[in-house]
């Protein structure tokens, strides 16, 4: 574990605001959530250093073994459809086609559903082997194994960006955004989903709720801070807003508050409730407002690369996060 200044802002004073455990996984440890003094950013503080923190990846953490739609019960299949076609529409609405990067690509779901429009020329990085070797092997994909600055891409590569729930999981989350301005074309676009303070969830589950995932998330943002760091790494923000996520989130949250609250039967029973077409209808209007409102758990965030000199820059940083 390692003590470090604030990853959007480099103050190094901060407030413990949480002590925190891995409730997704229940591996061991102790987290502590810290919110930094001068620009009001989470991150964890101390955070496990690259080598500790793969053992909290195991294979068969869910991102890494979601099977593709067709393997899926028909509600379920559903759901990963319309949550990949939504993902879609938020890239090709501001762009039709061209040379597409994902970064933490997992088993390669979205690069697939990309790669068949026949409009884009896809490629992947993923750090884990397993989804990996699924995407190659399985998908036919091309897929680096490491991170984005191993993968040493040419300048001004790609049309376009994406990353869906990977901004939090990485350490340095500028260096990250900065490489990816230097690798993006100058009219290309950035579109990333992450974990937001701002979310009713947030409030409603309290400790329970999935956004925190420690030590897996080791930066979470408001939609204010999301933009600061956009800023701070040459990025204009174009478009951010809630567009998917809402219900699968949701539930894992119940499931992870059932999991210290109720019996295995009670649970097992809450589990067929929640995967119900008739609780999906339900809920339907709560989360329609939820994400008219901007207060859905994740929110996605439309960029294009702005002025360069705009990058590092002095933006005014103080205040907190809600």
């Amino acid at each position: 574990m390692q003590r470090i200044d604030c990853p959007l802002c480099d103050s190094s004073d901060y407030l413990t605001v949480a002590d925190m455990r891995d409730r997704l996984l229940g591996m061991d440890g102790q987290f502590q959530m810290a919110r930094c003094e001068n620009c009001g950013l989470y991150y964890l503080n101390p955070q496990p250093a690259m080598a500790e923190l793969a053992r909290y990846y195991p294979e068969d953490y869910v991102p890494f073994t979601t099977p593709s739609p067709e393997q899926l019960p028909f509600l379920q299949r559903l759901s990963v459809n319309y949550g990949l076609g939504k993902r879609r529409q938020a890239v090709t609405r501001y762009k039709p086609g061209g040379r597409l990067l994902e970064i933490g690509c997992a088993n390669g779901l979205f690069l697939n559903s990309m790669n068949q429009t026949g409009a884009w020329q896809v490629q992947g990085v993923e750090i884990s082997e397993a989804p990996v070797r699924y995407a190659r092997e399985r998908l036919g994909l091309d897929v680096f194994h490491g991170s984005l600055s191993d993968a040493h891409f040419p300048d001004n590569t790609f049309d376009a960006v994406v990353m869906w729930d990977v901004l939090e999981h990485v350490h340095g989350p500028k260096d990250t955004l900065l490489e990816i301005h230097r690798v993006l074309k100058p009219d290309g676009i950035l579109v990333l989903r992450v974990p937001q303070l701002d979310s009713w969830d947030r409030g409603l589950f309290g400790p329970y709720w999935v956004g925190w995932d420690a030590p897996r998330h080791l930066t979470l943002f408001s939609q204010r801070t999301l933009r600061l760091m956009l800023a701070r790494t040459g990025f204009r923000v174009q478009r951010m807003r809630c567009i998917s996520g809402s219900y699968p989130t949701f539930a894992l949250s119940v499931r992870l508050w059932a999991q210290e609250h109720l019996s295995d039967a009670a649970q097992k029973r809450l589990g067929a409730v929640l995967n119900s077409a008739l609780m999906r209808v339900l809920v339907i209007p709560y989360f329609y407002l939820m994400d008219r409102l901007g207060r859905g758990t994740v929110v996605t965030a439309i960029a294009r690369p702005g002025d360069t000199e705009a990058v590092g820059g002095t933006a005014q940083l103080k205040g907190q996060a809600s």
